[in-house]
């Protein structure tokens, strides 16, 4: 499935196609419906450019326990 925006509606919006993809990316990663990789490359940003667009907009980044442990284990892996 495509979706199309025309330039005309995009200029409605005062907005590029840049910088209506980067809106839709941090839509769908407060929603959860995309993790922050996926959503960083949605918005052809890379990761830490992609966090930054969620700091200017105040969306927290999720970070779970369980994200917590698996990063703790990865250190304990490479002995840091």
């Amino acid at each position: 499935m495509a979706v199309t925006i025309s330039d005309s509606e995009l200029h409605q919006l005062k907005m590029n196609d840049k910088q209506f993809r980067i809106e839709l990316a941090c839509l769908f990663y407060e929603h959860d419906k995309m993790s922050i990789g996926q959503a960083a490359k949605f918005a052809q940003l890379d990761r830490l450019d992609f966090q930054a667009e969620l700091d200017k907009r105040e969306i927290n980044i999720k970070y779970s326990v369980d994200d917590l442990n698996s990063d703790m284990q990865t250190f304990e892996k490479l002995g840091i």
